[in-house]
């Protein structure tokens, strides 16, 4: 039996056999093939080119990146490139993926030893990125071809373990096993990862140092989010002790369960209400709405990375429609899409600092259709008038006026096709950038609700990457400057008469209940699990 610790999210205990995963993107070992597999392999690798080119069309059809287009479809169809990687494929025997991989290096090695500009290496290199995701891409395409002939369905209980996961892998994963929980060695308990994992109540560890040399594929595995530690095939005695810890948990739920529809108040009589944090209208379908108070943040990118393309607005209509049929009489906060950064398809490419570039509101400003029609859905599903539209990445009041000149657009549009819409829609944002907590007493004037996104503020004030389990000791919530900020925000909000609340992971902490209280806080956003907290 081993025993690893590492940085927990999530609530309760997994147990099931280890499903390994491959590192993501240029974090892996080469890998070899036999001479057999040489012919597959260079036509996976045409395929990926050809899928690749297909991209580049979509995510730089505006005229103003057809330059950065045209550069990267010449690297795509530059024959020393392509000859080098089919060469390291038929004659090097590297599978297509380690091939891409040795050719990107090797251009990587030629341009530092140039003084080439790190931010242009990045750029360069990213087109070697999209290559293998896409070949990724086109690999578990092919093993879910697979696996369906194998089984309609895997019964076994699977432990994801890995060195790293970006939420588009980890959501095509969920679609095909049974994830009962997450152990990996890099990542931390705020990454998107993370709250995904939470959002599905899957245990999660993160920051588990050694773990990949010390599991194998198909090992038993326990991971116990309260002593933030991993089990590696445990003993017979250890096993049955947590499997009936686990059965005495299931229980306890279900007995805090029948106390939802109470409404919730302090011991003082102050009443406060516990909204829910989705990423999908399957989590709500079955929901019985007296038990909870709301939305309070509705993730709509997710549906979009699992169908990896942009939805139509019908399609998006009938996701917006059912969330706010489940819960006529009580507000379904809507937030506009938050791609880019690590939340990805095929249509957007992976950047060196995602947390700083091309995401949420930025997105959809270079996608405006898109934007439009977002906004059209949302605004067709206002049939009962509970829908609120949350806007992300707010950075500057120049882009509070653009969307609601957007929203308006939209409107007009819908009125234009004789659609009847109820368009008296409250229009907040999410405070999560440092720019918006400074002047929030000037945007609390231009919005009609604020969400609290501590997630992202956290790092951002404190100049921690939430994903980097180097410096998971450092993302502190709980730090003054943090609890200064959010209380700041609260009270103005109070003071403009405007509502507040905290949707980042913290919302859903008991620890910081109490302290949230004190600061006025009445609106609570979390994941479905932590309500039962």
């Amino acid at each position: 039996m081993i025993e690893l610790k590492g940085v927990s999210t999530s609530h309760g205990i997994a147990i099931g056999k280890a499903y390994i995963i491959e590192p993501i993107l240029f974090d892996f070992s080469i890998s070899y093939i036999d001479h057999l597999k040489v012919k597959e392999e260079t036509e996976l690798l045409n395929k990926a080119i050809k899928k690749t080119l297909e991209d580049l069309d979509k995510i730089y059809s505006h005229s103003k990146l057809s330059e950065l287009r045209i550069f990267f479809e010449n690297m795509l169809t530059n024959d020393g490139i392509l000859d080098r990687i089919r060469y390291n494929i038929s004659n090097e025997k590297l599978s297509a993926k380690s091939a891409i991989f040795k050719e990107g290096n090797s251009i990587e090695k030629l341009l530092r030893e140039a003084k080439v500009n790190i931010d242009k290496i990045h750029d360069i290199l990213s087109i070697f990125s999209l290559l293998i995701k896409n070949i990724d891409t086109l690999r578990e395409e092919e093993k879910s071809k697979e696996e369906k002939y194998i089984s309609d369905e895997d019964s076994e209980d699977y432990i994801l373990v890995g060195v790293d996961l970006d939420p588009t892998q980890f959501l095509e994963i969920l679609k095909r096993r049974k994830i009962k929980g997450l152990a990996l060695e890099k990542g931390g308990s705020a990454s998107h990862v993370a709250v995904i994992a939470h959002q599905e109540n899957i245990p999660a560890i993160f920051s588990v140092r050694g773990l990949t040399d010390k599991v194998k594929e198909g090992d038993i595995v326990i991971l116990d989010t309260r002593k933030s530690c991993v089990i590696i095939n445990p003993t017979k005695e250890v096993f049955s002790s947590y499997r009936a810890e686990k059965i005495k948990i299931k229980s306890y739920k279900e007995h805090l369960i029948e106390i939802l529809s109470k409404p919730t108040k302090t011991i003082d009589g102050e009443v406060c209400s516990l909204m829910l944090n989705i990423s999908d209208p399957m989590e709500v379908s079955n929901l019985s709405s007296q038990h909870y108070d709301g939305v309070g943040l509705f993730r709509t990118e997710i549906p979009f990375i699992n169908q990896k393309r942009f939805l139509s607005e019908d399609e998006q209509y009938e996701m917006y429609i059912s969330v706010a049929e489940t819960f006529v009489g009580k507000p379904v906060v809507i937030r506009l899409l938050d791609l880019g950064g690590d939340k990805i398809f095929g249509q957007l490419v992976r950047e060196s600092k995602p947390a700083l570039g091309w995401r949420s509101i930025r997105v959809l400003f270079s996608y405006e259709e898109e934007l439009l029609k977002q906004l059209r859905a949302i605004i067709r599903a206002n049939k009962y008038g509970n829908v609120k539209i949350l806007v992300p990445m707010v950075s500057s009041l120049d882009e509070v006026n653009k969307i609601k000149k957007y929203y308006k657009i939209a409107v007009n549009q819908l009125k234009d096709k004789g659609i009847s819409v109820n368009d008296k829609i409250e229009i907040g944002i999410m405070v999560e950038v440092p720019s918006v907590a400074i002047m929030i007493n000037e945007f609390i004037k231009y919005v009609d609700f604020i969400s609290i996104g501590t997630n992202d503020l956290t790092q951002y004030i404190l100049a921690v990457d939430r994903n980097s389990e180097i410096v998971a000791e450092y993302y502190e919530p709980f730090n003054p400057a943090i609890l200064k900020v959010v209380y700041h925000c609260i009270n103005v909000a109070k003071k403009h008469k405007k509502m507040a609340s905290v949707c980042g992971e913290i919302a859903g902490d008991p620890k910081y209940t109490r302290l949230f209280l004190a600061m006025g806080l009445r609106i609570f956003s979390m994941a479905k699990d932590s309500i039962l907290h």
